[in-house]
């Protein structure tokens, strides 16, 4: 009896908590019901835009480095020490103007010797022409046979070669710039005692940068002569420099590389030899199937973009292929069609068949 007395009281003891316990508050379920409710309803917001045929910028990126099509390196023509020395690293200079003068005191004494063998010369002719009864000063007085026996006599010739000879190693002691530009790469000093064949310096002419631009085979087939490119310095990024295609080189190097130079539009004052810099290059392709490039994500590692069904208000995802891209944009070769509502924006965490609401007007 006792123990039977224990036994009630033991499972009394176990069931009061549980009779006890407050019972759910009707209020609290449903508001947790409607909110659950909601979140299953809830629709994400997106932007759309139609996929639309046109023609598609395609832009590579490529390494380039900028040239000069005219730079001459400056050698001495002559020996002797600097007198008149206009050198000075990035001066320009205009076609003609003295780049360094050199001492030429022995040759303007051999200059006034050379004037007096050509007077007496002129002498010696004349008193030959007046022999052979004509008059001094005037070659149409004797026969041109007679004119040209006289020459050879008189020492008139061989005089007229020596006065030659001076005076053109008098102007190579002047050395004068070939084209207009810039002096670079000095490679002596002022009063220096310098010999014939010397480098003087560099002149490189910023009117005539282009730019060197390596291109593979395959690219390189489809670059035309005066096609558009944009570069930018690397270390000035925000500095946009133009160019055309001007040159390529009909030789693909052991690297499978063809050489492609770019003409730079304006006068490259702002620019130096052996620039780096990074090229855009534009090409075009008709009737591509174009979509903002934020509309592909991925979903089981493939390419995927959502189209808006307005028949039921869901996104559907579809495999697509990418056949070319640019900053911007992709051209879609399978998977699309033309006017689809492609969605451009809210797209990242979106599921087949997921519930969406346009943010705003279609863009067309």
């Amino acid at each position: 009896m006792l123990h039977t007395r224990m036994l009630s009281i033991l499972i009394l003891i176990i069931f009061l908590p549980s009779c006890n316990a407050k019972k759910p508050d009707l209020e609290t379920v449903t508001a947790k019901a409607k909110e659950e409710a909601s979140l299953i309803d809830q629709k994400t917001k997106v932007r759309v835009v139609k996929a639309t045929l046109e023609t598609f910028t395609i832009q590579k990126i490529l390494s380039g480095r900028i040239e000069a099509d005219r730079k001459v390196n400056i050698k001495s023509t002559s020996d002797g020490q600097i007198i008149n020395y206009n050198l000075l690293e990035g001066k320009y200079i205009k076609t003609g103007e003295v780049l360094i003068e050199q001492d030429a005191q022995e040759l303007q004494l051999q200059l006034e010797q050379r004037k007096n063998e050509y007077d007496d010369a002129i002498m010696s002719k004349n008193e030959r022409i007046i022999r052979d009864g004509g008059f001094a000063d005037q070659d149409s007085s004797v026969s041109p046979q007679k004119l040209e026996y006289i020459n050879i006599l008189s020492g008139l010739n061989k005089a007229q070669s020596a006065l030659k000879e001076i005076q053109y190693r008098l102007e190579e002691k002047r050395t004068l710039s070939p084209i207009s530009g810039w002096i670079s790469d000095i490679k002596i000093n002022d009063k220096e005692y310098i010999n014939a064949g010397e480098e003087i310096c560099t002149i490189i002419d910023p009117s005539s940068f282009e730019i060197k631009i390596m291109m593979l085979e395959s690219d390189a087939l489809s670059t035309k002569i005066g096609t558009s490119i944009t570069a930018y310095p690397l270390l000035s990024p925000d500095q946009e420099i133009k160019a055309n295609i001007s040159k390529i080189n009909p030789v693909v190097d052991k690297n499978g590389l063809v050489t492609i130079y770019a003409k730079i539009i304006g006068s490259g004052q702002h620019l130096f030899e052996g620039m780096n810099v990074r090229v855009e290059v534009e090409s075009h392709k008709k009737n591509q199937l174009i979509v903002p490039k934020s509309a592909l994500v991925s979903r089981s590692d493939r390419d995927v973009i959502f189209v808006y069904d307005e028949a039921s208000g869901l996104a559907k995802w579809k495999y697509v292929t990418v056949g070319y891209e640019n900053k911007d944009a992709l051209a879609i070769i399978d998977g699309l069609a033309e006017g689809d509502l492609v969605i451009a924006e809210g797209n990242l965490n979106l599921d087949h068949d997921a519930k969406v609401e346009l943010a705003e007007s279609l863009e067309k």
